[in-house]
């Protein structure tokens, strides 16, 4: 570990001597863009999955109208129901407490900390809670899809239900795990920011690889939705 240090430290110490150096206003200005950009990103997180769940509380009640004389229809709505409300009120409380970005008071390391501190603390739950609309989603989609099929739940045999459980555990823990990805490495980010700004080594060079790399991450996570929507729909439709 103490090599590792040493080559790390070096490797900044050189691109400090390469990299033009940012005046204390620069800095400022940088980390702050930086905490605000991190704030949105809580607060769009945290809105759009309280309006996909909203929109998926109207599926399921969509799905007690078609299938009213089904009380297996009408067990799965009431769960998935409260499942949505318990979740929809627990990211609420998660919104309500995410930090405010107009503390005139709060320090460049200050609120980097703080919005660390935040995901750690709380922001990670929430994901855990957001992972949830996925497997919903499946189940609503495919009771949609029983009923424009078949006219009814169809029966399912022992096979048919391994098969369906696996398709529901494999869509939260892949949604929990590209959501904590994607934020762990903005968090990441905002860690070594804050170790650089301890040390006195940020640089232009330093940001600007950070923005390409987040324009990447974007982008590889844009794909890896537009995949996995495309294979639901493709498994629906066979």
């Amino acid at each position: 570990m103490e090599l590792l240090e040493k080559y790390r430290t070096a490797w900044k110490n050189e691109s400090t001597l390469k990299s033009p150096w940012l005046s204390d206003k620069e800095i400022k200005s940088s980390l702050s863009s930086r905490s605000a950009h991190t704030d949105r990103m809580y607060r769009k997180g945290i809105i759009f999955d309280m309006v996909l769940k909203g929109l998926l509380a109207i599926a399921v009640a969509g799905v007690v109208l078609i299938y009213q004389a089904s009380q297996g229809s009408w067990i799965v709505s009431t769960l998935l129901g409260a499942v949505l409300l318990a979740s929809f009120l627990f990211e609420r409380k998660v919104y309500l407490q995410i930090p405010d970005i107009s503390c005139p008071e709060a320090s460049t390391r200050d609120m980097l900390r703080e919005r660390i501190s935040f995901f750690n603390r709380t922001y990670l739950k929430a994901l855990l809670i957001i992972a949830i609309s996925s497997p919903v989603m499946i189940l609503t989609g495919g009771l949609y899809y029983f009923y424009f099929k078949y006219g009814e739940i169809r029966s399912l045999d022992l096979e048919d239900m391994i098969v369906f459980s696996i398709f529901l555990i494999a869509g939260y823990i892949l949604s929990a795990f590209f959501q904590v990805r994607n934020f762990r490495f903005h968090i990441n980010q905002l860690e070594s920011l804050l170790s650089d700004l301890d040390e006195g080594t940020i640089t232009t060079d330093i940001l600007k690889l950070q923005r390409r790399n987040r324009h990447r991450i974007i982008i590889i996570t844009s794909l890896v939705m537009v995949t996995g929507i495309v294979l639901f729909l493709l498994l629906l439709l066979q």
